[in-house]
């Protein structure tokens, strides 16, 4: 079995995302996987690497999972995987701690 390269455990989840633009425009998009320091995000639209983003996760209460919390934050594109009109675009979250990472990292603690 091929061994994962991270430092950080990552976890398979479906969250919605959003990709926000300049002005009040937005992407749809998933969430793949998560860390606490990026993500993979699903979208319909391909971002150059190293190109700065700011993402809205929808991110279920581990608690009560029919409640979600907002969060935002600002990421840099890490990779790019192309299938056909889809794109799998890899982030590296631009923030360490803070509140806005708490929500991500309990879940990521709780399925290891």
């Amino acid at each position: 079995m091929e061994q994962d390269a991270r430092l950080v455990p990552r976890i398979n989840v479906a969250w919605r995302a959003r990709v926000l633009i300049e002005g009040d425009g937005f992407l749809e998009g998933r969430v793949l996987n998560v860390s606490v320091q990026g993500a993979c995000l699903r979208l319909d639209h391909a971002f150059p690497i190293g190109t700065r983003l700011t993402i809205a996760l929808a991110v279920p209460n581990p608690d009560d999972r029919t409640k979600t919390q907002g969060v935002v934050l600002q990421a840099k594109v890490a990779f790019l995987v192309a299938s056909e009109c889809v794109f799998k675009v890899g982030v590296t979250f631009l923030e360490s701690g803070g509140p806005n990472l708490k929500l991500i990292e309990r879940w990521v603690q709780n399925r290891f």
